[in-house]
């Protein structure tokens, strides 16, 4: 009987100083993903533009390698926090929201791979924590070679587009309230 491949999982968990929606929405807009994440270059929404289960997003990546993703689950976090009821976590409460991607099978991958996107925030307090599963192929070559590359090589490409996007968000942010303060901002 061959052997089962095992699946792996690189997951990465960060936290961020801005409000739950305000990562929120960095995170659904799919379209200006290339400004953070590391090696995409372009990111499209089919179906109208609007990230909801069942549609599709075409990747494009640095050196040409494209991706189309399926959106399986989609699961924004509640947009009036004052009346959606919330456990209450250190004093606050503690809203979340989730989105799941399912990239369809490549030379890399002999199942499809799953992308599981999760905020949780209260405040000005958030964090994600994003999960990469597949299935490498070419059995125990392909089991060694997600192990000692490809899972740390994903893991280290999420953590860096996720520090980059918390540096742009908390930039932003500083910059919002510092045009607030002066009378500028709305």
């Amino acid at each position: 009987m061959p052997e089962r491949h095992r699946q792996h999982f690189a997951t990465v968990s960060i936290g961020f100083p801005v409000s739950l929606a305000m990562l929120w929405q960095a995170l659904a807009d799919f379209p200006q993903m290339h400004r953070w994440f590391v090696g995409v270059r372009h990111v499209h929404v089919l179906e109208g533009g609007v990230p909801r289960v069942g549609a599709h997003r075409h990747v494009r990546f640095v050196g040409g390698h494209r991706a189309t993703e399926l959106i399986t689950w989609w699961e924004p976090p509640p947009a009036d926090a004052s009346r959606a009821p919330a456990p209450v976590i250190l004093g606050q409460r503690s809203r979340h929201g989730a989105f799941r991607l399912r990239v369809g099978s490549s030379r890399l991958a002999s199942s499809a791979v799953d992308i599981d996107v999760n905020v949780s925030g209260a405040g000005n307090r958030s964090r994600v924590r994003w999960q990469i599963g597949y299935r490498p192929s070419h059995g125990a070559f392909g089991h060694a070679l997600g192990v000692t590359l490809a899972t740390p090589a994903l893991r280290l490409a999420v953590t860096l587009s996720l520090l980059r996007l918390r540096r742009r968000l908390a930039r932003g942010q500083a910059l919002e309230t510092a045009s607030q303060a002066s009378g500028l901002g709305g």
